[in-house]
């Protein structure tokens, strides 16, 4: 693990016994669980494939073609079917480790099936038509759904998540000959899209009022979330216009042109499907319209979208979202500037930016620092830059809702805005 100070030192893992063993980590770590979060994978399929071909060997173990049957489980369940395009079939594991207090083994149903469907539309209606257990509705449809319940089906509330989508700009340097990539890297650019993004339009047209205002960074759930450090780049236009002037941007007839006389022009690309991410797009596209500035809506495939994000380094805005931050170094893989996930410009060989040399260095001090007091300056500073910087925009926490039918003992269902829906302690009622 790299050290506060840069260096790498070694975590040692000890076994203790045949089924329990240690971590020993060279430093104080502030959630050892999260630096130990590691999936349990079997020695005896992975080890060889490992000591043959290294990581590109156990990459090639379970590829496109193989029998989905052959793919180890520790989990709930294992894949005991699969139709492209069609179906997933999980089977219980019998040998799963969790019991409920009377010593059943979970889950209590002995088979699922996913069925893959691409439009939330046709998912409705197999809902409807009785070809489908549970549902997670849309806004758009909740009094539809909500009127129409009864002896068939329930819905169920949480009252909003901890997560949300956000909207982020492509800072890699492999575009540097597009003029995208000029305005994305000023960061009074993105702050400028930043406000002119219209929550309260998006909550009401889209949402129907059941959503609030993404303004913080780390949720409430996370320990370290501070109400008083807030986004102050909110629904602004003529402070969007301010803020594209004074980094350059000139406009001249109602349009905004860059100091090369090139259109403020762009792309903002969503995953097709989802009618919510369509409309707020179009919000985002409404409102840049009215200063002048012009952004294409494109429609990626989410697989092209990954490729884009983690390969290719091709797009130039888009709309995506990647969970939820119950404790700051979750997301090691995005927040740092090596990660993997960096959207906005991964990989770094070296942080390309003051901001994020310095969200570095708090991530790797906030990762061993467990006294509060010093943790919380350490947070505080970093989420703090990261709503400065705006490299990624929250949009919204939509209320969430689900539809499960009535067939379904509910005593022991649970559904919240953090782990959503808990259904692997319910039996089927009895006749």
């Amino acid at each position: 693990m790299e050290m506060p100070d840069g260096s790498l030192k070694h975590v040692d893992v000890v076994a203790l016994d045949d089924k329990n063993f240690e971590f020993r980590f060279p430093t104080t770590i502030a959630d050892p669980l999260l630096r130990t979060n590691r999936r349990i994978c079997p020695s005896f399929i992975y080890r060889p494939a490992k000591e043959k071909g290294g990581m590109d060997g156990v990459k090639k173990l379970f590829g496109i073609n193989c029998d989905p049957k052959t793919i180890p489980s520790c989990g709930r369940f294992y894949i005991s079917e699969y139709i492209p395009s069609r179906r997933l079939v999980y089977t219980r594991n019998p040998y799963y480790w969790d019991k409920d207090k009377n010593g059943i083994s979970i889950p209590y149903y002995d088979q699922m099936i996913v069925q893959i469907v691409g439009d939330q539309n046709t998912n409705y209606l197999l809902f409807k038509q009785g070809l489908t257990e549970s549902y997670s509705l849309n806004a758009s449809q909740l009094s539809e759904v909500v009127d129409g319940q009864g002896s068939d089906y329930t819905v169920f509330r949480s009252e909003g998540s901890m997560g949300a989508a956000f909207w982020t700009f492509n800072q890699n340097p492999k575009n540097k000959e597009s003029p995208f990539y000029e305005w994305f890297c000023k960061k009074e650019f993105r702050q400028a899209m930043s406000c002119l993004l219209n929550r309260e339009r998006i909550i009401n047209q889209t949402y129907r009022g059941l959503a609030s205002s993404t303004e913080f960074f780390f949720p409430p759930t996370n320990p370290f979330y501070n109400k008083d450090i807030t986004l102050k780049y909110l629904f602004n236009p003529k402070k969007a216009e301010k803020l594209l002037t004074s980094a350059g941007f000139i406009k001249k007839d109602g349009i905004f042109y860059d100091w090369e006389n090139r259109r403020v022009e762009f792309d903002l690309s969503i995953t097709p499907g989802t009618a919510t991410v369509s409309d707020i797009a179009q919000i985002i596209s409404d409102e840049a319209e009215k200063i002048g500035i012009k952004i294409n809506i494109r429609q990626v495939d989410f697989q092209k979208m990954v490729e884009d994000i983690t390969s290719e380094f091709n797009w130039q805005s888009l709309i995506i979202g990647l969970g939820i931050n119950n404790f700051p170094t979750q997301g090691s893989n995005t927040w740092p500037s090596y990660g993997d996930m960096h959207i906005w410009y991964p990989k770094q060989p070296s942080p390309a930016t003051e901001w994020e040399a310095r969200i570095d260095e708090l991530y790797k001090k906030g990762s061993c620092t467990i006294e509060r007091a010093e943790a919380e300056k350490i947070w505080d500073e970093y989420q703090s830059i990261i709503l400065e910087q705006c490299p990624i925009i929250y949009l919204c926490r939509p209320k969430a809702f689900v539809a499960i039918r009535n067939k379904w003992d509910f005593s022991n269902f649970y559904y919240d805005n953090i782990n959503g829906a808990e259904a692997t302690h319910i039996f089927i009622r009895a006749e």
